[in-house]
């Protein structure tokens, strides 16, 4: 019953949980509405918190699973500055609290896939097993094959005229992979994503806030980082890539060049300014046009021109800077629906199993709220958002 005292709840991580999300004691009792005292008697033992307690504890308060509260242990979800060195220390230093949450939330996602899949990947073709990445090798090459690979089994052509449409695209057919993919608005907006290394789980996180054509190119530079197998946070920021370390720095540049290969394929965009003189080539029309025949940014466009040379240093970072000034993030529209959201956020892929299996019988409405991080009430809910999707 949801009103009787979890007894097997761990006092400990109660006590870690609250300390990790730097919230004191007051701060636990107010939220809850409670007396200080007894959040001190759960973290010490004395009594439980009840079912209803522990999930606004655990999903409102503290930003973890549920399941943790019964480990005896704290899982080995913390991060440090050295297994990120996509960015300069003294930035991951400043890493927002909300940010570091949101690291932690992605590393006890992977527990959960753990969990759910039996330790082993569901995908017959795990991209980052079945092949690798040089920096020392052809980017133009290793761009090809890795996206053959996105694409295997996939009856698609990447024609679109909507970055949303492409999106979802992308997004589905790198989860085919094997790599999960999670998306979140980042309170710290000038991170665009991060990925989180895994040798059967490797996940995703995209910035929600940054828009579709970003999330897109994102999606594939972090992609990048899992078969390199090198956990990354990436920025907006370009110019922390020239305080990196030498080799920290050349791997930022092969990931940001491999996406635009896969994004832009080199054949085919030589093909179509091959007969176009410079001063359209620059023009801020012909830039849109081909961003919007392949469903990316103006300035994956604008590298692609700076790569083969038609245009300098200079003014690749004047477009740049103009176009970050009139920049305005379009995410989706998902009018406020708690459903809608968790249903964009979470993994596709993820989703589909834990339903599935739940459908079967082989998960307890309970058990699968847990995996996926929300409390058993929506559980519901969820599911029918999640159908109706997957029917249209």
């Amino acid at each position: 019953m949801r009103s009787e005292a979890l007894t097997s709840v761990q006092p400990a991580m109660l006590k870690w949980a609250r300390e990790k999300a730097n919230i004191s004691v007051a701060e636990a009792a107010s939220a809850l509405k409670i007396p200080e005292s007894t959040i001190m008697d759960w973290e010490q033992g004395n009594e439980s918190p009840t079912w209803s307690q522990l999930e606004k504890l655990a999903y409102n308060l503290y930003k973890r699973p549920a399941a943790i509260f019964f480990f005896p242990e704290p899982p080995e979800i913390e991060i440090g500055t050295t297994e990120f060195r996509s960015m300069p220390g003294r930035d991951l230093e400043l890493l927002d609290r909300d940010t570091i949450l949101l690291i932690r939330k992605a590393r006890a996602w992977q527990i959960a896939l753990e969990e759910l899949y039996d330790g082993h990947s569901p995908s017959a073709h795990p991209i980052w097993k079945e092949m690798s990445l040089s920096v020392n090798q052809s980017v133009i090459s290793q761009a090809e094959i890795l996206r053959q690979k996105i694409f295997f089994g996939i009856n698609a052509e990447i024609k679109w005229s909507k970055s949303d449409l492409a999106l979802k695209v992308w997004r589905k057919a790198v989860e085919n992979c094997g790599v999960f993919v999670f998306k979140n608005p980042f309170k710290q907006k000038d991170i665009s994503g991060f990925c989180l290394e895994h040798e059967e789980f490797p996940v995703i996180v995209l910035n929600n806030s940054t828009s579709f054509s970003r999330q897109i190119f994102s999606l594939l530079h972090e992609l990048v980082h899992v078969v390199l197998r090198r956990n990354a946070i990436c920025s907006l920021n370009e110019s922390i890539i020239d305080d990196l370390l030498e080799s920290d720095r050349e791997i930022e540049i092969f990931c940001n060049a491999v996406a635009a290969n896969i994004l832009v394929p080199q054949k085919e965009f030589l093909e179509k300014i091959s007969t176009i003189n410079k001063a359209n080539l620059i023009s801020e029309n012909f830039i849109q046009e081909m961003a919007n025949h392949y469903a990316v940014s103006r300035r994956v466009i604008l590298r692609r021109l700076l790569d083969l040379n038609y245009v300098d240093k200079a003014f690749y970072n004047e477009k740049s800077d103009a176009w970050d000034k009139q920049l305005r993030p379009k995410s989706e529209n998902l009018g406020g629906n708690y459903y809608s959201t968790q249903n964009s956020y979470l993994s596709q892929k993820f989703l589909q199993d834990v339903f599935s299996r739940y459908a079967r019988s082989l998960l307890s409405r309970e058990d699968a709220s847990e995996l996926i991080g929300i409390p058993a009430k929506n559980f519901d809910g969820l599911e029918s958002q999640f159908l109706k999707g997957w029917a249209q």
